[in-house]
C-alpha cells in the first residue's frame, strides 16, 4: 500500500538532473494529466531538497541558493515541456493522494484514538464508586481534550514518518507544510477530539462505576480484620 503512493525513485537524484518520459502539453481537465503534474511537482521538490543537502545539510541559509537554482531549472523545464503555468505547478505541489493519506495516517490514528480513549474511560470507571458518577464524568470531560491533543502529536510524528518513507528521504523539509495533519491542524484536532469524546461517552454509558466493589479490596480488608486482636 505504501509503495503505491511512493515517489518514483528512478527520477530522483542529488544532482538536480530532470528526467521525464512524457513530453507533451498536459490537459489539466484530465485526471491522469493532473496526476502526472502532481508527480512532477513532487519530484521537483525532492530534487531541490537533495541538491541542497548534497552541498550542505542542516543549514537552510547556505542551502537556499542551491535550492533556488534547482527548483528554478526544473520548474522552467516542466512549464516548457507540458505547457502549464507556474500557478498550475504550485497548485500541484499541494495536491495529495487522499486515499493513501486516509489509509496510512487517518484510519490508523482514528482507531488508535478510539482504543486509547476507551481504555482510559475503563480506568476512570474502575476508579470511582457509583455515588461519584458526576466526579467521574467531570474527570472524563477534562481528560478528553488533553488526550486528543497528545494523540494529535502522535499523528504528527506518524505523518512525518510516513511522508519520509513515501519520499524515500528522511529529510521532509518544506514538504512538512503540505502534510494534511499540519496544514489542517484545527480540523485534525477537532476530528480526534470528536472520536475521543464519542469513545468516552459510549464506554461511560455501558460501564458501571466499580471503584467501591473491587474484590481485591474486599479481600484485603477482610484479612486486615482477622489480624486484629
Amino acid at each position: 500500500m505504501l509503495l503505491v503512493g511512493c515517489i518514483d525513485s528512478s527520477r530522483v537524484n542529488d544532482t538536480c538532473t530532470w528526467t521525464d518520459t512524457v513530453a507533451r502539453r498536459l490537459d489539466l481537465g484530465r485526471g491522469s494529466d493532473r496526476e502526472h503534474l502532481r508527480q512532477d511537482a513532487e519530484v521537483a521538490n525532492e530534487l531541490m531538497v537533495r541538491f541542497g543537502d548534497a552541498h550542505i545539510r542542516h543549514n537552510p541559509q547556505i542551502q537556499r541558493p542551491f535550492r533556488d537554482q534547482c527548483i528554478g531549472a526544473t520548474l522552467d523545464s516542466i512549464v516548457a515541456r507540458h505547457g502549464v503555468t507556474r500557478a498550475d505547478f504550485h497548485a500541484a505541489e499541494r495536491a495529495r493522494i487522499w486515499w493513501a493519506d486516509f489509509l496510512i495516517v487517518f484510519l490508523p490514528m482514528g482507531i488508535l484514538a478510539i482504543v486509547v480513549m476507551d481504555f482510559i474511560t475503563r480506568r476512570v470507571c474502575r476508579s470511582f464508586e457509583p455515588d461519584d458518577r458526576t466526579i467521574a464524568l467531570v474527570s472524563l470531560v477534562v481528560l478528553t481534550p488533553v488526550v486528543a491533543l497528545l494523540l494529535l502529536g502522535v499523528a504528527n510524528f506518524w505523518s512525518f514518518a510516513a511522508e519520509g518513507y513515501r519520499l524515500r528521504d528522511g529529510h521532509v523539509s518544506n514538504r512538512a507544510f503540505l502534510i494534511p495533519v499540519v496544514t489542517h491542524g484545527w480540523i485534525a484536532y477537532g476530528t480526534v477530539l470528536a472520536l475521543c469524546a464519542a469513545a468516552a461517552a459510549t464506554r461511560f454509558r455501558r460501564t458501571p462505576l466499580s471503584g467501591g466493589r473491587r474484590p481485591m479490596f474486599s479481600r484485603s480488608r477482610s484479612r486486615g480484620a482477622t489480624l486484629k486482636p
